[in-house]
């Protein structure tokens, strides 16, 4: 269609993390009369979700890089941004950020606008000294939450009014419209029909934190023996997955621990879980919390980045500080031994990403910052 403005998604990758699926989920919620979208991503190998872009008909590209911080990256974009004259281009993540901004700049693109997904200070120095050089040069920025705002603000020189606080969402019709057969779910893991369940949904990696979830498992336990531990996702280096596996072994519990690696019906696993944990050392803000908390599931999360935006403390959830397994535990069995206030802590949680967290609402917030943009650079 005539006269709608060239958007340009740029991404690391196209595999199953927050951010790219965030993208993802955005998909069916588009202004497509206005804006004209595609997306390049860099590394091949990580496209589990281009067959998702592709079928909702944005076009998708890889630039297919062989290793990471290969800098010839910026005149391929350049080359790229000018052949198919983008007017926005919207970067996700540090690294993409970081050469996608110089590019733009480069090729003349009318609008740059980035998200930040993470906190500065979780970067690597050089990853975060990067960011601090190029974020100026976005016309808008946008922050998954307060924490991250902040946290841009502390460590740039970018200017505030710039910044636009847009939390991440779920698409929660997508939420309500699953089909679960607890008894089913819990005989494939298996688990008893009667067990309760604490589960965790994070890609296994140290800045996740299981660790620590794994030793307020044992503590658990040594009051509630029927219950197990369900910890879904992908790790990052065999190692991670070993560590995990070698400390529950250490702690005597590893008959209690599922660790199903990746799914594809994670959210289908949540449905059974009794609680759900995030035990990270750093999130910005969380979009598997929202999921949880749309399905019904009491939270306990770690005190950090902007979880605290998401969950209210004693209503929909708890929040413990990072790194402390003793106050992890103690907040899961406050849950697992009343009922009532589980079921009370998982209404509330429903209510607050229905009234707060909707993907639509996100779409049309992201899609009103381009057009601001757009405007104030015409």
């Amino acid at each position: 269609m005539a006269g709608r403005k060239r958007v340009l998604w740029l991404i690391k990758e196209l595999n199953t993390g927050g951010a790219e699926r965030l993208l993802s989920i955005s998909l069916p919620y588009l202004d497509r009369d206005t804006f004209d979208y595609q997306i390049i991503y860099l590394f091949k190998s990580t496209r589990d979700l281009v067959p998702e872009f592709e079928r909702q008909g944005i076009p998708v590209s890889c630039l297919d890089m062989k290793k990471a911080y290969d800098l010839r990256v910026i005149l391929k974009l350049v080359h790229l941004f000018r052949e198919r004259e983008i007017d926005i281009l919207h970067t996700h993540l540090p690294y993409t950020g970081i050469v996608g901004r110089l590019a733009a700049k480069l090729a003349g693109v009318k609008a740059i606008v980035s998200t930040e997904h993470g906190l500065m200070e979780s970067y690597h120095p050089l990853t975060r000294l990067g960011n601090a050089l190029t974020l100026p040069l976005n016309h808008a920025t946008i922050a998954v939450s307060q924490a991250t705002a902040n946290s841009i603000l502390r460590y740039t020189k970018i200017r505030p009014e710039t910044i636009r606080v847009i939390y991440n969402a779920i698409d929660i019709g997508v939420i309500k419209s699953i089909q679960t057969d607890p008894e089913l779910i819990k005989k494939s893991l298996g688990i008893d029909e009667h067990d309760l369940v604490v589960g965790n949904i994070a890609n296994i990696r140290p800045v996740k934190g299981q660790k620590y979830l794994v030793e307020a498992a044992r503590l658990v336990l040594e009051q509630r023996p029927e219950v197990r531990f369900v910890i879904v996702g992908k790790e990052k280096t065999r190692e991670d997955l070993r560590r995990l596996e070698e400390l529950a072994k250490h702690l005597g519990i590893r008959d209690r621990i599922i660790f199903t690696g990746f799914r594809k019906d994670a959210l289908q696993i949540m449905s059974v879980f009794d609680v759900f944990v995030l035990s990270s050392l750093w999130e910005a803000f969380a979009i598997v919390i929202l999921e949880a908390m749309a399905l019904g599931k009491p939270v306990v999360s770690t005190n950090v980045g902007g979880i605290p935006e998401a969950i209210d403390e004693g209503v929909s959830g708890f929040l413990v500080p990072p790194r402390d397994p003793e106050q992890l535990a103690l907040r899961i069995l406050d849950i697992l031994n009343d009922g009532a206030l589980r079921n009370r802590m998982g209404q509330e949680g429903r209510k607050k990403v229905q009234d707060r967290f909707n993907i639509e609402s996100m779409v049309k917030k992201v899609e009103q910052v381009y057009l601001s943009v757009m405007k104030g650079r015409a």
